[in-house]
């Protein structure tokens, strides 16, 4: 909990302020400061940019996955066919 106003945060927010090396409270006071019209902005774009980036992630791993499982199928292709 935030000591000054008594709230809640989300875990996602807590992460997004101390990335920033801020407190929730001093997070959102900036972004008020800096976003006057939607004082969230900051944090929606950044939730979009760590949503960008686990999808990247999980796109390599994928690709890294499917050419191992390739390879791997290559592999045993290969031995049964100088094994009798």
């Amino acid at each position: 909990m935030s000591e000054s106003t008594g709230k809640e945060w989300n875990p996602r927010y807590l992460e997004y302020a101390t990335e920033r090396g801020l407190t929730p409270d001093e997070a959102l006071a900036a972004d008020r400061i800096r976003w006057p019209g939607g004082c969230m902005a900051g944090f929606i774009i950044w939730c979009s940019e760590k949503d960008r980036e686990t999808e990247e992630q999980a796109a390599s791993f994928e690709r890294f996955r499917q050419n191992t499982i390739a390879e791997a199928r290559a592999t045993l292709a290969q031995r049964k066919r100088w094994n009798p």
